[in-house]
């Protein structure tokens, strides 16, 4: 349980750094269109935004993905510490003897 819930924090890391990521290359293709004088916005302009718009989505996506699992696993993991702590209470003679 420990190791799926360390697993499903670093993909729910990496989703949120690709999300990141994805969301400044917008901001900078928007940046660069706005700093040009033409303005013009022409097919590979729009291909790239499509392209960086697209990312977003699908890291937004996984993303709430990575979020679901992690909260998931976490509690799995949660509950096996729990059971583990009562059973050492209620076994701790047996474990003492042992």
């Amino acid at each position: 349980a420990q190791v799926e819930a360390q697993r499903a924090t670093q993909e729910y890391q990496r989703a949120i750094e690709i999300l990141r990521a994805a969301k400044e290359t917008i901001a900078l293709a928007e940046e660069r269109l706005l700093e040009e004088d033409s303005r013009q916005f022409d097919s590979a302009w729009q291909e790239m935004l499509n392209h960086a718009t697209q990312r977003v989505m699908e890291a937004e996506q996984s993303r709430t993905r990575s979020e679901i699992e992690h909260r998931e696993t976490a509690a799995k993991y949660n509950a096996a510490i729990s059971h583990m702590r009562q059973l050492e209470k209620k076994l701790k003679r047996t474990i003492n003897k042992s």
